[in-house]
This record gives C-alpha cells, structure tokens and sequence, in this order.
C-alpha cells in the first residue's frame, strides 16, 4: 500500500485493518504507525520479529510505502483499511493519494 501527500506531510499516520489488527499487541488498539519501520520480513505477520508496532516499508519525499507482512485487508472486517492522520497547527494536506 503507498500513501502520498500534497501539502504538508502528516505528524502522525497510523493504519488499521479492523478485525485483524485488533488482537496484535505491539499496535495499540490494533492501530499501526505508518512512520515507523516496519520490524518484520515480507510474508511474516506484522510485529512477530520484535515488539515495533511500525509498518513503515519505505519513504520517498512524501510518498509512504506500507507493509503488512502475510497481512490482508482481505482478512479484515468487510476489507477495511483505516487511516488516521494527525497534524499540528498551521500545517494543511491539500491531496492525499492511495495505492495498492
């Protein structure tokens, strides 16, 4: 999955994948940080190598590419990906774009 802003970058980005997420318990309340790096290899479940809460793949200027290991939106409730962005005062995001 790749996120990427126009405008200001986000202070805070985590995503969820309700149902699936939930039940990990380095993300707290299942929410993950999209700007940490990711602590697991391709195909493993997200947070087995260490207890990071982080799905951070890879950053390019204001592009974020995620990772979820052997994670699916498809096992999530009714495919759900959820996406909180934070930020502080003064900053504005005018475009957000999202692949998968």
């Amino acid at each position: 999955m790749k996120i990427s802003f126009t405008g200001s970058e986000p202070d805070e980005l985590y995503i969820k994948l309700p149902g699936l997420t939930n039940s990990q318990p380095n993300a707290e309340y299942g929410w993950w940080d999209a700007k940490k790096p990711a602590d697991f290899a391709p195909g493993q479940w997200p947070g087995s190598a260490n207890a990071s809460d982080g799905c951070l793949s890879s950053k390019s200027g204001s592009t974020y590419n995620l990772t979820f290991g052997s994670a699916s939106s498809a096992g999530s409730n009714d495919n759900i990906i959820m996406i909180r962005i934070g930020l502080n005062e003064g900053r504005t995001i005018t475009d957000i774009k999202i692949d998968f």
